[in-house]
């Protein structure tokens, strides 16, 4: 389903189980928070964040690590190598998605970054999974570069594909969410 964000100003394609977190919860400015409810089994903790953030400079490996630091708030310098899949999107810009797990919180993020140069911000669509439900207890013993190479064989195609399809075909209807004023 078409789901508006920020006021109408952009859409993105969305699992039509998504549930709006701020009919209920306040939500920053600068983000959309999704809840996904999926199927009648066990149920899974997943979110999805859409965030408008200041492209920062840098190669595309540091703006993921740094981005990925604030994402969950660890220190850069434990963050490894970022493996990334370069895709493109209805924009015309680059897409980079990357599969990240924090074994500590025993999370997983897929994002994907879009940076949208001519108004130098980066959109960054985030969805988190926990590791602890019995759907991804599997991936517990692996790291992120063998989930990121492996991901399809390991039954993420489909968490990987909702974040690919997202960003693939987000619409910016109102250029002027960007502006300063």
């Amino acid at each position: 389903m078409i789901v508006p964000l920020f006021g109408g100003a952009l859409d993105v394609e969305l699992p039509d189980d998504v549930i709006d977190v701020s009919d209920f919860r306040q939500v920053p400015d600068n983000q959309e928070v999704f809840l996904v409810e999926r199927g009648s089994g066990p149920k899974e903790d997943k979110s999805i964040i859409i965030e408008l953030l200041e492209s920062p400079e840098g190669s595309i490996d540091q703006v993921l690590k740094m981005h990925l630091s604030d994402l969950l708030d660890i220190d850069i310098s434990q963050i490894n190598d970022v493996e990334y899949i370069k895709t493109s999107n209805s924009l015309g810009e680059d897409n980079y998605i990357s599969i990240y797990k924090d074994s500590e919180k025993n999370l997983m993020v897929i994002f994907s970054l879009v940076r949208v140069s001519k108004v130098q911000t980066d959109i960054l669509l985030s969805f988190f999974l926990s590791i602890d439900t019995p759907n991804y207890q599997h991936l517990k013993d692996l790291d992120s570069k063998n989930i990121s190479q492996n991901y399809a064989s390991l039954g993420m195609e489909p968490d990987v594909r909702l974040v690919h399809t997202a960003t693939e075909k987000i619409h910016i209807k109102n250029w002027l969410i960007f502006s300063s004023e």
